[in-house]
Formats: C-alpha cells, sequence, structure tokens
C-alpha cells in the first residue's frame, strides 16, 4: 500500500508523531465495536479521526430519552429516538471523516456467524461486566477446544535480558501463575471496557504481542560528542485470557494491587446485586484473609458504591456492568517477565496469575 493512498495532508500531525508506516497499518486494521454506549462513542470518534481502515458498531439496541438524558451518547440527537443505535452512530460519525469505511451490525452477538467475527483484527466491547461475558463468549466461539490453546509446558519466552518467570516468582503485585494463552494466529484480538460514572475499566486479550524499546544516544556533556546507542531491547509479551486474567486468587495479591480489580471479580460472579456482599465475605473467609488485604481496603462500602455506579448507569441482564475506579484493567501477561510502565497515577497489574496486565488509574 502505497503513500499515495493515504491522505498526508489530513493525517499530517499524527504521521509526525508515529510516522508513514503506522499510519498504512491504521489504513489496513478492522475494529468491531460491541454496544452503542457512551465509551463506545468516545472509541469509535477517536478511531475515525485516526484513520483506521474500517469501524463496524453493533448494537440491536434502539435509542431511547434516557440516552439522551445521560449526555454520555454524544452523536445521538432528539430526533434518532426510536431508530437502532448503532445506525445512528454511524451516521453522525461518518462526516468526520469520509474516507474511514464504517457500517452499522443490528443483529445480537449472537447471531453474527464465527467467519463475520474473523474480518476484524480487533473486538471491542464497550458495555462493562456484561462486555466482558460477549469477550468470553468471542473466545468460546473462536476457539476449538483444548487444541486452540497454547502448550504452557513449552520453554517460555525470555525477555530481551535473557531471563524468564520461574515458578512461584514475585512480581510487584504479588506471585506469577502460567496459565495457557490463545494461539497467535486466532484472530482477532479482543477488549472489554466499560466506564459508568467515575470509575472505568479495560481488559485486553493481545494474543502474542512484541514491541522494540529503542533508547537514544547518550551526549558525553565534556566531550561533547555522542556515545553509541545501547542496542535496541525487544520484548514478547503473552496474554491469558480475559476470563483467565479475571481469575486471580485474592491470596496471591500484593497490599498494593488495586482494590478494584476484586470488586470486579464480585460483580462478574454474581447473579444478583444482592449475592455481592455474600460473595465478598465468602471469598475472604475462604483465602483466610480480612478486607484490609488490599490497600485501601475493600470495605462493603467500596463495592456497594461501584455496584450501585454499575447498576444506575449501565444495566445488564446479569448483574451488570461494574467498572471501577477509573480503573484499566488489561489482561495479564504471562510466561515471562517484561518491564511494567507507570504513567502517571496508573499502575500495571501483572499475569493472570497476579494481575501484571492489569492497571489502575484514578
Amino acid at each position: 500500500m502505497g503513500s499515495e493512498t493515504i491522505d498526508v495532508k489530513r493525517y499530517d500531525r499524527q504521521i509526525r508523531l508515529w510516522g508513514l508506516d503506522t499510519q498504512r497499518g491504521l489504513l489496513g486494521t478492522r475494529i468491531l465495536l460491541l454496544r452503542a454506549t457512551g465509551l463506545c462513542n468516545e472509541a469509535a470518534k477517536n478511531l475515525v479521526l485516526a484513520g483506521v481502515g474500517h469501524v463496524s458498531i453493533q448494537d440491536p439496541g434502539i435509542v431511547s430519552a434516557d440516552d439522551l438524558a445521560s449526555g454520555a451518547v454524544f452523536s445521538m440527537r432528539k430526533t434518532d429516538v426510536g431508530r437502532n443505535r448503532a445506525e445512528a452512530m454511524v451516521e453522525h460519525l461518518q462526516p468526520l471523516n469520509p474516507s474511514v469505511d464504517m457500517a452499522a451490525v443490528t443483529q445480537p452477538l449472537a447471531l453474527l456467524s464465527d467467519d463475520f467475527l474473523c474480518q476484524f483484527q480487533y473486538i471491542i466491547s464497550t458495555h462493562g461486566i456484561e462486555g466482558v461475558h460477549e469477550v468470553g463468549e468471542c473466545v468460546t466461539r473462536l476457539s476449538s477446544g483444548t487444541a486452540a490453546r497454547a502448550d504452557v509446558s513449552r520453554k517460555r519466552p525470555r525477555d530481551a535480558t535473557g531471563d524468564a518467570d520461574g515458578a512461584g516468582a514475585k512480581g510487584s503485585n504479588g506471585a506469577h501463575v502460567l496459565v495457557p494463552t490463545r494461539k497467535a494466529e486466532q484472530l482477532p484480538k479482543l477488549l472489554a471496557a466499560g466506564a459508568p460514572g467515575m470509575f472505568g475499566f479495560c481488559a485486553l486479550d493481545l494474543l502474542h504481542h512484541q514491541h522494540t524499546v529503542v533508547t537514544k544516544r547518550v551526549t558525553d556533556a565534556k566531550a561533547g560528542e555522542a556515545g553509541a546507542a545501547p542496542a535496541p531491547l525487544r520484548y514478547q509479551v503473552a496474554y491469558p485470557t480475559i476470563a483467565d486474567a479475571f481469575g486471580v486468587a485474592w491470596s496471591s495479591l500484593q497490599p498494593r494491587s488495586p482494590r478494584l480489580y476484586c470488586a470486579l471479580q464480585l460483580l462478574l460472579a454474581a447473579k444478583s446485586p444482592d449475592e455481592v456482599e455474600a460473595l465478598r465475605l465468602a471469598k475472604l473467609a475462604e483465602a483466610g484473609l480480612n478486607e484490609t488485604f488490599v490497600t485501601p481496603a475493600l470495605s462493603a462500602e467500596f463495592v456497594a458504591k461501584v455496584s450501585h455506579a454499575s447498576r444506575g448507569l449501565c444495566p445488564c441482564p446479569h448483574l451488570v456492568s461494574l467498572q471501577g475506579d477509573s480503573s484499566c484493567c488489561s489482561s495479564a501477561r504471562v510466561q515471562q517477565h517484561t518491564r511494567r510502565e507507570r504513567h502517571g497515577a496508573s499502575a500495571g497489574l501483572g499475569s493472570a496469575s497476579t494481575g501484571r496486565g492489569v492497571g489502575v488509574s484514578g
């Protein structure tokens, strides 16, 4: 794909930031967004402006007056009430960048074929806890029994330092635990996210991800000359499924682990809001812990606050969406040690073992 196919004038500033090759990569990417929520609206707007090749928005629901009253779904108008949510959102976002191919999918996820899902490099669910269940459904459909699970008995990959995680190795948030991962060829990559009220989370299953860190030349202040640039550091990260990332035992977590992660686990397991507190007490008793095993404490008041925000702003069939402490919960990196990076108030929580990869900010 040549540079002549890219509107260099439109994308000039971002090409200066990440280069023409990256912009070409965006142009060749296909993304499916599940549920036309407020979070979907923001994500879709950014993807369209960035110049992603194709964006589909899926939602079988109808625009209601409540959608407009919340203000979260900012692309919808009063005239859209009664229309399909996906169609209304696509219609209003398309003019932001006519060069991006957009489509509305009005069928429920269960009615979409496996071949249709495999057309996309990324599937992103934006419906909170219900979105986690939707992504789990995608994993089940795209995987074929144990043959689709990676063989974790093989030699674990090593990072740039040549070190591999050993059994029982400790990370910043607890002990590492090896779990199976999907095979690298099993596209698409999956994300589940939600943002009701002042809470939020994002869980990632990026299969096997590789990236390179290039360090700039160091200048000798006395000699005034630049020294040789260090060799690039190459990292390989293996992600477990999102279900495995949310399955970390509380007994393996360190006190610094975000309590939101634990609250998310409770909401995922609860079948009704009334069960959440009983589950909290049962899990604490089972692990022989009290609520101060993480800091701040996983108190009944905090869990109730998150649960209330989730029910009020993003109702779902199960218990529905929990999100939390403006959290970004990325599914854990497993099978190897990689650098954990912190940006501002965000912190990484690590493997499906402990959550390295499950990050929280806020």
